[in-house]
């Protein structure tokens, strides 16, 4: 779900992810379908490197992304361009996704704009049977 600045709901959604691995590669294939009926898709590559962080790219992210495992958690940052009111915004998303067994995850994530939390994004993962 999203929540604006207030903690209202603003929208809900459901993804589709599916990922594969390569070597230290992991592509990340994400379709969203909001409650509104608007579809979007991202597929992120991202890279662990030998010392336990991470970096990663997609089509709306604006550089790089970074991020770094301790424990069961993965703290992730990025900038996100989003379609707003017929044009686009740059939020820096910061990500902190919680692994709660090996077939479920928590994500939690504050928006920001120049600094200023606009909004949170509340994401429940669970792992699909192969």
């Amino acid at each position: 779900m999203l929540q604006d600045f207030s903690g209202k709901q603003t929208r809900r959604f459901t993804a589709d992810i599916v990922g594969t691995i390569d070597g230290n590669s992991i592509t990340l294939d994400e379709t969203f379908l909001f409650d509104d009926g608007e579809k979007q898709k991202r597929v992120w590559v991202i890279t662990q490197h030998d010392d336990g962080a991470y970096s990663g790219t997609a089509g709306d992210v604006v550089g790089v992304a970074t991020g770094k495992v301790s424990g069961n958690v993965l703290h992730w940052v990025y900038q996100l361009r989003i379609p707003y009111d017929g044009d686009e915004i740059t939020l820096t998303l910061d990500d902190w996704l919680y692994r709660q067994d090996e077939n479920h995850m928590f994500n939690l994530t504050s928006m920001k704009k120049f600094g200023i939390e606009v909004g949170k994004l509340t994401l429940f993962f669970q792992k699909q049977p192969d």
